[in-house]
């Protein structure tokens, strides 16, 4: 990597670099201003789509928490005495929502 490329990968530098660029309106073509609105438009309805799909995901995180514990459970009540705890990419996804 050279110091160009360091200097690229280095967000403090990329920030600083974004701040200078002049991102006004009005120093815009415009046929870049109207892609600046496409994209402000896009990004909107994600944000919707998002928020709507927010519910859900709460949903189904409930019930696949829930379905864990009763598999515990039943595990558990092969081995009397013992405690069993379900380990692998459950538990992320489970600790990430």
């Amino acid at each position: 990597m050279n110091v160009l490329q360091a200097a690229i990968a280095n967000s403090h530098v990329r920030k600083a670099a974004a701040a200078s660029i002049p991102w006004h309106a009005h120093a815009l073509p415009a046929d870049a201003r109207r892609l600046a609105a496409e994209v402000g438009a896009r990004r909107a309805e994600t944000q919707r789509g998002l928020a709507a799909d927010g519910p859900r995901l709460a949903a189904l995180v409930a019930a696949t928490a829930a379905a864990k514990a009763r598999a515990e459970a039943g595990v558990a009540a092969l081995f009397p005495g013992r405690t069993v705890n379900v380990m692998g990419e459950i538990n992320n996804v489970l600790s990430a929502a």
